[in-house]
């Protein structure tokens, strides 16, 4: 069920942009972050003429105060407090539908004070395929672009980076981060809902940055490249997951309408022509960390996302093809370093 908006409810949500801009701000440590965070500050995210905007605002105002116990942020299943904690608070029944409010959960899995958060994907499964294979994060700063609700992020956070940023559009997904943000304030992550069109050129103010599960969306994907490069710093580590077909250097798939259902998807290229499109935004050391299938045990529908999922975009006769017959969903990890 979706709720009126009213004049006043983006300006509501625009309380917490601001105040995650303020946050990020206030632990901007470097000139270029400084600068970044300036920038960011004259930008109106076109995210908050979201239509829908009024139910997530509502949702996060009716969270209620806790503070979680614990706190792990390495396992798998990202944990935030025990039942105990809301023993005193709420009833867990009355939180878990403060949960679902919302619903569809994507990115994770979690448990909050008991609650345990079985979402469409088992990020952790990507996360366990990388995370060994990049820099180590200790003390970088670090950006994670098309962050979704920050399961990526805190998992940054908790293999030690010093400051994390997310950026995504979508409403939604930010809004499940400020919820996950609302137990997990002393944690330096931020995100915010913006996009690299909205950075200034050649920021520069970063160690490591991620695109994961971005780069098929993007009319022109060169120009994301570049907009990546230009977030780095000299020597700075690209880590960018991504759809792949199998073919030779210079071949990428052009799916005309959807692709495993999924709309937006601009370009599907080989590894060979990804690599040769890294190399040529300007990176050096271009090395390809894993390639995977993704299957159904790692993308599903689960009560916390009731849609649509992988199993209904494959071929019901022969899962190595999508619904519209194409090569069925396989994925890259590629780590490259800038020139």
């Amino acid at each position: 069920m979706t709720h009126p908006s009213t004049s006043l409810e983006p300006e509501v949500f625009a309380r917490f942009y601001s105040a995650q801009l303020n946050r990020f701000s206030a632990r901007a440590d470097t000139k270029e972050l400084s600068v970044l965070a300036q920038s960011l500050a004259s930008v109106t995210p076109s995210a908050l003429n979201h239509g829908d905007i009024g139910r997530w605002t509502k949702a996060l105002d009716a969270l209620p105060a806790a503070r979680p116990s614990s706190i792990e942020l390495t396992s798998a299943r990202l944990v935030i407090g025990d039942a105990a904690d809301l023993h005193d608070v709420l009833p867990a029944l009355e939180f878990r539908a403060q949960l679902e409010a919302f619903i569809p959960w994507r990115k994770g899995p979690f448990e909050l004070f008991g609650v345990g958060i079985d979402t469409e994907w088992r990020c952790d499964l990507k996360w366990a395929r990388l995370e060994n294979a990049v820099s180590p994060l200790a003390g970088r700063r670090v950006l994670d672009v098309g962050s979704g609700n920050g399961y990526y992020a805190y998992r940054m956070a908790g293999a030690g980076a010093k400051q994390v940023l997310g950026i995504d559009p979508h409403v939604p997904y930010v809004a499940q981060f400020l919820l996950l943000q609302h137990y997990l304030s002393e944690v330096a992550v931020d995100v915010l809902p913006i996009t690299l069109d909205d950075f200034p050129e050649r920021c520069g103010a970063f160690d490591t940055v991620f695109s994961m599960g971005v780069l098929y969306h993007r009319r022109s994907p060169i120009d994301h490249l570049l907009q990546l490069r230009d977030c780095l710093r000299s020597g700075g580590e690209l880590v960018l997951e991504t759809l792949f077909v199998e073919g030779e250097e210079g071949y990428s798939l052009i799916p005309q309408g959807s692709y495993a259902r999924m709309r937006g998807i601009w370009f599907v290229p080989t590894i060979a022509t990804l690599t040769a499109w890294i190399s040529k935004a300007g990176f050096d050391g271009v090395r390809v960390v894993d390639e995977s299938v993704t299957t159904t045990d790692e993308q599903r529908a689960t009560a916390w996302m009731p849609y649509e999922s992988l199993a209904d975009s494959l071929d019901p006769n022969d899962n190595s093809r999508s619904i519209e017959g194409h090569p069925a969903p396989r994925r890259v990890v590629i780590v490259a370093t800038k020139r």
